[in-house]
């Protein structure tokens, strides 16, 4: 029973569907039928009116509506085509005029003869001018509206059953004077209807049989199909039966295989943390002695402490020359570690490419003028928003300009422009230089992937190429070199914006705040555990004529604070102690330091890092080493009334 009873439920479905559709397709087909048989109808019973009312003359039915007298040549000579159409039409029994008195339908003329002709029992003529109660709506529509009208209504009055259509009488004007009705027998139409019916229920019954058959042919093939079923599980069930000692065997190697790899992916997770913290730390180590190095040569070039001679000049500029090579070398050879595990992440924000990109011009202005290259920015007259991760595409538009400048001649041009897509979507940035560009035994290995071993080797390069086309893949763009209009060479980085086009935002302006009167002399707290740091970042604080307060951690910041309270606050992030995102915290939760400009200083300046930064209360961030040429930038934003 238990072998029978999916077979049988399969056949039963069967059968039950092909029921339903033979049902739903022979319902269609016969309401198909119907409704040809109704239109095929319709259309004869108004022809066959419109022909009967070609028979007569407009004019005579004038003179009969004046006389309404029945016998005379008037009427007769309407009579005789009517009484014919009766005479020659096997379906037509009665053949009328009608007309409209007042709100009354009356008889102008009947074609059927005085007498009972059809032995029914009723007078078969109507006399001129009797009414006639069972008029249908159509007739009145006849009458009123003077359309060709046909009832298909089955109509039952003491003559027997009809189908009616109507005709309208006009005169020349074309005003309705009357109608011409025929009433045809409705028994022809009766088993019509009678014998489609009839089909449509034998072939309901036809199908319903070929879907038992059906059915049943269904059950016969599942069963066999089901003791072919049963018979390959049983066989399988035997061959798994056979397979589970091998199967068990085989588990217990997995997890012992298993559990080696998780010991050795355990180990492997630990290396990679411990080179994320040396990483980490050398990063720190290696930028902190070039800062207070870079900060010195800076102030002796600026001859806070009195002017160079020419000799001296040139030493410093190599020393200054020197130290910026090593820290570029150390910042990409960090990167590239990063990029080859997928350890940069990306913090976007709306900024402006166009300032970006004038403050990385600032930034290489020096270098450019000591190579004697004239830097050329095609200002746009609109401002260029992007949604992006501003300190990594500062490092593009850095490095491209430092490999620019590095293969530019003496004299030579180096120029930037900015260019958007049709759409909005896209934003390329233009680099351009003059003369001979980059040498043609170069070129083949600008764009070499990050995990060739002989990257490092790479004469001249710094990493710089490849890691901007990483960086610029990372925010979905491309790098691309082109042929320069007058020669040298153009590399295009194209970025997505990120952001419609059409509602570019607005640069976040901050709340206006009075400013609160101060000495002529501003007061900055500088906060940095490092001494060599320290005194050079003090020497030239002083020098642009402020008062520092120095602080070696944390704590010591805080209470400075305190005691004094300071115009602007240097932080840096690692110091021993409380550090400096946790002493920018402390400084805000007091109320009087709600608007005291914090800008932490960090050597990890990541987007991770500048929202950590945020987070904490932050003003803003700058990246270690600093430039005194963005320090002075920082000077002049955040304390207005003092200009470096």
């Amino acid at each position: 029973m238990r072998h029978l009873l999916s077979p049988a439920l399969e056949g039963f479905l069967v059968g039950v569907v092909l029921c339903a559709f033979s049902f739903v397709a022979l319902a269609w087909y016969h309401r198909s039928a119907l409704e040809t048989l109704d239109t095929q109808r319709r259309a004869s019973l108004a022809r066959t009116a419109a022909l009967t009312a070609t028979f007569i003359d407009s004019d005579d039915i004038q003179v009969l509506l004046s006389e309404k007298q029945e016998g005379t040549p008037t009427w007769n000579r309407v009579f005789k085509p009517l009484h014919n159409v009766i005479q020659r039409s096997e379906d037509v029994r009665y053949v009328y005029i009608m007309y409209l008195d007042r709100d009354s339908i009356r008889f102008l003329l009947d074609a059927s003869p005085w007498g009972d002709a059809d032995q029914d029992g009723q007078e078969d003529h109507s006399p001129l001018g009797s009414s006639y109660p069972w008029a249908a709506p159509e007739l009145w529509t006849a009458l009123r509206e003077g359309t060709r009208q046909v009832d298909m209504r089955l109509i039952e009055d003491p003559w027997g059953i009809f189908l009616s259509a109507y005709a309208p009488l006009k005169d020349s004007r074309g005003r309705v004077l009357g109608v011409v009705g025929i009433d045809v027998d409705a028994k022809p139409w009766i088993e019509s209807l009678a014998a489609l019916d009839r089909a449509w229920l034998l072939s309901l019954f036809i199908s319903g049989v070929c879907a038992l058959l059906a059915g049943l042919g269904a059950w016969g093939h599942r069963r066999r199909a089901v003791y072919r079923q049963e018979t390959a599980l049983i066989e399988e069930a035997n061959r798994r039966r056979q397979a589970m000692d091998l199967a068990q065997d085989l588990e217990e190697r997995v997890h012992d295989r298993t559990r080696d790899l998780q010991k050795v992916n355990g180990e492997l997770r630990r290396a990679l943390r411990t080179r994320e913290t040396f990483l980490a730390t050398a990063n720190h180590e290696l930028r902190t002695p070039l800062q207070s190095l870079l900060t010195s040569v800076e102030i002796l070039e600026q001859g806070i402490h009195g002017d160079l001679n020419t000799i001296q000049r040139r030493k410093v500029a190599t020393i200054r020359r020197c130290a910026r090579h090593l820290l570029d070398l150390i910042s990409q050879v960090l990167d590239l570690s990063r990029a080859r595990s997928g350890k940069i992440e990306l913090f976007r924000e709306k900024l402006d490419l166009s300032s970006l990109c004038l403050d990385c011009l600032e930034l290489v202005e020096d270098e450019a003028r000591r190579r004697e290259v004239i830097l050329s920015f095609q200002s746009p007259n609109r401002s260029y928003w992007l949604y992006a991760d501003a300190l990594r595409l500062r490092q593009i538009v850095l490095n491209m300009l430092e490999n620019t400048l590095r293969f530019t001649d003496p004299h030579g041009t180096v120029s930037l422009s900015m260019e958007a897509s049709l759409d909005g979507s896209r934003t390329s940035i233009l680099f351009t230089t003059s003369g001979p560009g980059i040498p043609e035994d170069l070129r083949g290995d600008l764009f070499r992937s990050l995990d060739d071993p002989a990257i490092l080797a790479a004469p001249d390069q710094h990493l710089g190429l490849p890691l901007v086309g990483w960086l610029a893949a990372l925010h979905d763009g491309t790098l691309h070199q082109e042929t320069a209009p007058r020669g040298g060479t153009a590399f295009r980085i194209t970025l997505p914006t990120g952001i419609d086009s059409d509602s570019r935002p607005s640069p976040e302006v901050p709340p206006h705040r009075t400013p609160k009167p101060r000495p002529s002399d501003p007061v900055i707290l500088l906060a940095e555990d490092n001494p060599d740091i320290r005194e050079t970042l003090c020497e030239f604080l002083e020098a642009q004529g402020c008062q520092v307060l120095l602080a070696s951690n944390g704590n010591e910041a805080v209470q400075q604070a305190n005691r004094q309270r300071p115009d602007l606050v240097l932080m840096d992030v690692q110091m021993p102690g409380m550090d400096g995102l946790e002493a920018t915290r402390k400084l805000r939760e007091n109320t009087d330091f709600s608007d005291l400009p914090i800008v932490i200083m960090t050597a990890f300046a990541s987007g991770e890092d500048a929202e950590r930064c945020r987070d904490a209360g932050a003003t803003s961030y700058i990246p270690k080493p600093l430039e005194l040429r963005r320090l002075g930038r920082i000077l002049t934003e955040f304390l207005p009334q003092h200009t470096t």
